[in-house]
Formats: C-alpha cells, structure tokens, sequence
C-alpha cells in the first residue's frame, strides 16, 4: 500500500472501531442494514455509507512532512435527514482532534475538522453531506526527502 491507502486504510479501521460505521478491508459486500465505510466511490447500496477519499494540499519540499485533506461523504436512510446529521456528526467526533496514531507507513500527527457542507438528497430520498478534514502527516522517506519518520 501506499502513505495514502495506509492512511485511509487505518481511519477507516478506527471510525469502525469507535462503531460508526463497517470496514471490510477485502471489500466483500455489505448488507442492506450496515453502515458501509469504503473509499472514493459511494456505492448504490447499501444504504446507509461513509466515503473516505485523501487528497494532498501541501508538501514540504525537503522534509516528509504533508497536509493531506480528507474527504468524508456520509449517506442515510431514505426519507429521513436526521439519519444522516446521527451519522455525519458521529464519525465527525470520531475524528476530529485525532493525534498521534500510526496508520501503516503514515504518522498521523493530528486531524481537524475544517468544513462541510450538505449534498441534498438523491433520487433514493437519501440524505447526503460531505465534510473536509486538514490532516498533518509524517510521511515515509522518498527520493527527493529521505528523511522520512522523523
């Protein structure tokens, strides 16, 4: 895997673990009455669904030292709104002020919380929103910045 997939791979364990959601990291399917956590991709079903994507804002140009935003889409049952504020505001808590963890070859140094916003609804009547996350990551050693794990 890669700093990035490692990373989304260790907050995807977590939010599962704090019990928002189920991560399958074999990507086998989910059934209609779990919470799925997956990446990049909001899948049809089921219907309730937590979205992790990562994307680099900043990196230093000698140290392994980035800010990386993540994405966090979230989805409700249909038909009822507060479904999806429940689930929204739960892995909200799960991660914000996350420090110090370590994701496989990604050090998490801290995650704060830095926008959302609602998505409306889908043709499914589901809820959807999408919150944004700044997230200071020690990377590993590359080519250009080999001092990686500071």
């Amino acid at each position: 895997m890669s700093a990035g997939t490692d990373l989304l791979d260790g907050l995807a364990q977590t939010i599962a673990a704090a019990g928002n959601g189920v991560y399958r990291a074999d990507d086998s399917t989910y059934s209609p009455g779990e919470t799925a956590v997956v990446f990049v991709i909001m899948p049809d079903k089921p219907d309730r669904v937590i979205c992790l994507t990562e994307y680099l804002l900043t990196a230093h140009p000698s140290l392994p030292l980035d800010r990386v935003g993540v994405q966090i889409r979230t989805r409700g049952l249909p038909n009822d709104s507060f479904d999806e504020k429940v689930l929204r505001d739960g892995v909200r808590d799960c991660v914000h002020a996350l420090t110090d963890r370590q994701y496989g070859s990604c050090h998490l140094i801290q995650m704060l919380f830095a926008s959302g916003v609602p998505l409306g609804v889908d043709a499914a009547g589901r809820s959807e929103s999408s919150q944004n996350f700044t997230v200071d990551v020690d990377m590993p050693a590359t080519l250009n910045r080999p001092d990686g794990g500071l």
